[in-house]
Parts: C-alpha cells; sequence; structure tokens
C-alpha cells in the first residue's frame, strides 16, 4: 500500500537497491582478497604470533558474529568487563582483519590462491541468487529492468575478481606443474621401474590379486594432474577457464601415454 500512494517508487528505492548490492559485493570481494592474499611472513613467525594476540588469548567460540569470543561466565565485573569489550572488538574488525587474525588462526590455515576453487561454486550461485532477488525488487518498484543502465554494474563483482584471480594467477601455476611434473616422472631413468615389496615373495599361492604401488611415473602423473582433475568440477563447463584445463590434461596424457608405448616396445 506505501509503494502505490508514492508517486514514482522506483525513485525512491533504486538507489536504496543499487548501494544495497554494491556493499554486499564489496564485502565478499573483501573477504575473497583476504582469504586469496598470500603473504610472506619473516621466519619464525607462526599464525599464533599475528597482531591479535589479545583476541587469541581469549576463549573462542565460532567463527562469526554471535560466538566469536565467548563470555566469561562468573567472575568479578572487571573480566566480565574485559571479555565483552574483546568480544565487541572482534566484531568491529575490519574484513581483512578479521579473515586473518581470527578465521585463519581459529582454523589453522593460511591464505593461498588455490582457495579461489574451494569459494568459486558457492560465490557463483551466491551472485545469480542476489542478482535474482534485485530483479524482483526492482519490478515491485516499477523499474525498467530493460533499460541498459540497470545492468551496469558500479565497482568489480565478487565473482568477476574470483574469475581474474582463477584465470590469470591459479590455473597457469596448476597447468604449469602439471606439465613439468609429468615430464620430470618420464624421464626418470626408474621412472618405470616396478615397485616390489619384499613381502610379496612371502605370500601364499593364491589367485587373489595382491596390491602393488604406482611406479614412479604413474605416481608423478597422478599427483601432478589431480589437483586440475578436481578443477574442473568446480569451473563452468564449456567457459574461458574449462577448455584450457582440458586441453593441458590432454596433452598431459597423451604425452604419458606414447611415453608408455615406448617401454613396452622395449
Amino acid at each position: 500500500e506505501l509503494m502505490q500512494k508514492i508517486e514514482s517508487p522506483n525513485s525512491v528505492m533504486r538507489s536504496v537497491i543499487t548501494t544495497a548490492h554494491e556493499l554486499m559485493q564489496q564485502e565478499i570481494t573483501a573477504f575473497l582478497k583476504a582469504c586469496l592474499k598470500e603473504e610472506e611472513r619473516p621466519s619464525g613467525v607462526s599464525d599464533t604470533t599475528m597482531d591479535a594476540t589479545a583476541v587469541h588469548k581469549t576463549t573462542e567460540g565460532s567463527l562469526f558474529s554471535l560466538g566469536i569470543i565467548e563470555e566469561t561466565k562468573g567472575g568479578d565485573d572487571q573480566a566480565n568487563k574485559l571479555a565483552t569489550a574483546t568480544r565487541s572488538n572482534v566484531v568491529e574488525m575490519p574484513t581483512a582483519r578479521f579473515t586473518s587474525s581470527v578465521l585463519f588462526s581459529k582454523t589453522k590455515n593460511t591464505p593461498q590462491t588455490r582457495h579461489a576453487l574451494t569459494f568459486r561454486r558457492m560465490v557463483a550461485r551466491w551472485t545469480s541468487e542476489t542478482d535474482y532477488m534485485k530483479y524482483e525488487l526492482a519490478k515491485l518498484t516499477g523499474e525498467d529492468t530493460s533499460a541498459p543502465s540497470f545492468s551496469v554494474r558500479g565497482s568489480e563483482t565478487a565473482i568477476a575478481y574470483l574469475d581474474k584471480v582463477i584465470q590469470k594467477d591459479l590455473l597457469p601455476a596448476m597447468q604449469e606443474e602439471a606439465v613439468n611434473g609429468t615430464v620430470l616422472g618420464l624421464e626418470r631413468r626408474d621412472g618405470f621401474d616396478p615397485v616390489l615389496d619384499r613381502a610379496v615373495f612371502n605370500q601364499t599361492n593364491s589367485n587373489e590379486p595382491q596390491d602393488v604401488d604406482m611406479c614412479v611415473a604413474c605416481q608423478s602423473v597422478y599427483s601432478s594432474t589431480g589437483p586440475l582433475f578436481m578443477a574442473l568440477h568446480r569451473l563452468p563447463r564449456g567457459g574461458e577457464m574449462y577448455l584450457p584445463v582440458v586441453a593441458v590434461l590432454e596433452h598431459v596424457m597423451l604425452t604419458f601415454l606414447s611415453r608408455i608405448k615406448t617401454q613396452i616396445e622395449k
């Protein structure tokens, strides 16, 4: 009823919807940057000796706002006030500092570019849902959703930032690792030597298959290409990131098979 009484509701709500959408994108992008930025730390400095020592000394609960720092039960008023103040400081931390000082300290992890593949599917789903909600709100206010101005984005979206990191930083490194690791394994003199455990000769006569280890060349292919095969399930199928990964994997496997044929002929 309120929207019907407003003479031009789209002019009233458009700025609110756009601003809210931009703020959400900025917050998620800031969180992703903090999770993906790999920083070199001085030798001898561990995750526990970060700038949030005061936070880490208190009892930590869950990771986010409703239980980051558990309040002290009992005790004097001064201790309770200190716990409350510490909790308030954590809640009010900037996104980047919270991620490095609390989130990664709690999970005993470090920021890595490889985390981009972990976030990619969730961020894509979240982006689709927020875009749909923005579209529905715009329709309710009578905004023209077919106008070019409706699709204009003011700043870089979270999914765009994530895809840029994956495409420019992560995938090239993983592809190079897959090719070089496979070639190094194939060029080893003992690459195709059988790996036999002495216990295999102590087995009783049986037709049951025995477990054997992979040769060095096979182990190299398995360990070097494993991350790329896992990445395929987290990338949009058929996109500009997916097809180059498939091409590199195909090249690696053809190289491996050609060397296998050479070994069989020998």
